[in-house]
């Protein structure tokens, strides 16, 4: 998770349909055993002013806070708890109600987690952990006693890190005594599945879409038949191709209408004219260096970057087209994504560009890329199957565009 540019407004969810066998409601769904197929459908629809859902143990819910957060619900320790869904982390940490949680084994271990805003401060304790249908025996996670973070304020309990176990916290710390059973969720539910694909897959949804339900989908080792074409398209390799710390790729080039963007990098080794990139579902904006941001909105009649909010101002109603192309394949970015309302000021629109150094993890990626890009994408994370020793090949990602620029214009100005 990354930082937040707006404050959340309100919070918003809506229900998704029985094919679902991720477990987003507040009812406790049947256990599936391990050794059956480990994926599902979860699609979910446009989001609404509603707090509960109502939905019967096959449903899924997966809320939005105004295109600013997505959760889902994971069941710890018997308990459900809605947590972030994170890309951009690979722990797991919840601060419940009371401490420690129950059902737990807790430990005299005790790790802080900082991140862009906030902080986790907490015992690493373990429990059974039900995710994607399949119940991860003695999950290691952060029974947090303490606990800073925007997602608090709005009935969130915590965090599920999907990243690589290599960035665990949790896992390096118990490393550091000895113990090996610190690798994070989705590790464990990989390894307790080893000849089930390992990846997972997002299409997130468009609060602002107008008229009829928008459909999304997060699945696990499975592809969405809605996008299932994405098998087709080009597998991306991180940068660095082999044992990755995070979801880094590079970006080849910038559009922003029929212009290219120049790019550079201050990650080593890497090549010139092109950016590293992390794909991070925790934040909500993209943040990138200011001379993108200042070529993406300096152009636009009227905009002006406004040094309190940190952000530009940008005309509501001045449509800028720009996509991203990594490899040979191009991605436009949906323009209701580029310059948003803000949430506190809805006559106010900015540009979810933010023109800011990243202030983590120095010198191994330039841009963070968050969920107003991902909205427009439907994005496969494959950590690479097992080999019959037991290693995961090298992870890639594999994109398909979901906007079609003349549609996504007309519905920009409608």
């Amino acid at each position: 998770m990354r930082p937040y540019a707006l404050a959340l407004a309100v919070l918003l969810s809506g229900s998704l349909s029985d094919a679902a066998k991720i477990s987003f409601t507040q009812r406790k769904r049947p256990h599936v055993p391990a050794h059956q197929k480990r994926s599902g459908k979860a699609p979910f629809k446009r989001p609404v002013l509603a707090a509960t859902s109502s939905a019967d143990d096959s449903d899924v819910d997966l809320s939005s806070f105004h295109d600013l957060l997505y959760i889902t619900n994971l069941t710890i320790g018997g308990t459900e708890y809605p947590l972030q869904l994170d890309t951009g982390s690979s722990d797991l940490w919840v601060k419940g109600s009371s401490h420690p949680l129950p059902q737990s084994t807790q430990t005299s271990y005790t790790l802080n987690l900082t991140y862009g805003i906030g902080y986790t401060y907490g015992n690493v304790a373990y429990t059974n952990v039900e995710f994607a249908g399949i119940t991860v025996p003695n999950q290691a996670y952060i029974d947090a006693s303490d606990a800073s973070n925007p997602i608090l304020s709005y009935g969130v309990s915590g965090i599920v890190g999907l990243g690589f176990t290599k960035l665990s916290s949790i896992d390096h710390a118990l490393q550091g005594v000895g113990k090996t059973d610190g690798k994070s969720l989705l590790y464990n539910l990989f390894a307790d599945n080893p000849k089930e694909p390992n990846f997972i897959a997002f299409a997130l949804q468009r609060t602002t879409d107008g008229g009829g339900d928008v459909e999304g989908s997060f699945t696990i080792g499975e592809y969405d038949d809605d996008y299932k074409d994405v098998a087709n398209s080009p597998k991306i390799s991180t940068f660095p191709e082999s044992d990755p710390t995070r979801w880094t790729v590079l970006l080849d080039a910038l559009l922003v209408g029929e212009k290219s963007v120049p790019l550079s990098s201050v990650v080593a080794n890497a090549p010139s004219g092109k950016a590293v990139v992390m794909f991070d579902s925790g934040t909500s904006y993209t943040y990138a260096p200011k001379d993108v941001c200042d070529a993406l909105y300096s152009g636009v009649q009227g905009a002006a970057y406004n040094s309190d909010l940190g952000m530009w101002v940008v005309p509501c109603d001045a449509e800028v087209d720009i996509a991203l192309q990594l490899g040979t394949s191009v991605y436009p970015v949906h323009p209701l994504d580029v310059t948003p309302t803000n949430v506190a000021d809805p006559s106010m629109c900015v540009g979810s560009f933010v023109p800011q150094a990243v202030s983590v993890a120095n010198g191994q990626f330039d841009w963070l890329i968050g969920d107003n890009v991902m909205r427009s994408i439907y994005a496969v994370y494959d950590f690479g199957d097992f080999d019959s020793s037991g290693k995961m090949g090298n992870p890639y990602m594999q994109i398909l565009s979901l906007v079609d620029p003349n549609t996504a214009s007309q519905e920009f100005h409608k």
